[in-house]
């Protein structure tokens, strides 16, 4: 990468980087610290070419976390039903999130950490049935 430049690092953090959660500490510690050092390293590399950013997923339903998702209503209400999107992410979301960093259409993005939640973010503390929007 160093000698031939017009390359692309993508980090997988998480949204428990960029946010505290009840029970998380080492593992929202160490997203936290990969998203730094995605920027750190986007500042370092960038002047070789070299892109650096990170992929912060939500709640992404695979084979590791669906008994989770299926079992834990409390990790179901904070989780799953306060995304704004009302659904799980799947891991072709990930997928084209990191094929649109590592694609000429992001060719001037660099040290950024783009969020895949489905809205978790912005509308976690909105109760799911209760949304009315005045347009």
């Amino acid at each position: 990468m160093l000698t031939t430049g017009d390359s692309v690092i993508i980090n997988m953090t998480s949204v428990f980087g960029l946010v505290g959660f009840p029970g998380s500490l080492p593992y929202s510690v160490s997203k936290a610290g990969l998203a730094q050092m995605t920027r750190q390293l986007a500042a370092d590399l960038g002047g070789r070419g070299i892109r650096v950013n990170g992929i912060a997923p939500g709640v992404i339903e695979t084979d590791l976390t669906r008994e989770r998702i299926e079992t834990n209503r409390w990790y179901q209400g904070i989780m799953c039903d306060a995304t704004a999107l009302r659904r799980n992410g799947t891991p072709q979301d990930v997928a084209g999130a990191a094929a649109f960093l590592c694609s000429s259409d992001a060719s001037f993005i660099t040290g950024q950490i783009l969020v895949v939640d489905g809205g978790w973010l912005g509308a976690r503390y909105l109760a799911p049935d209760s949304f009315s929007a005045t347009l």
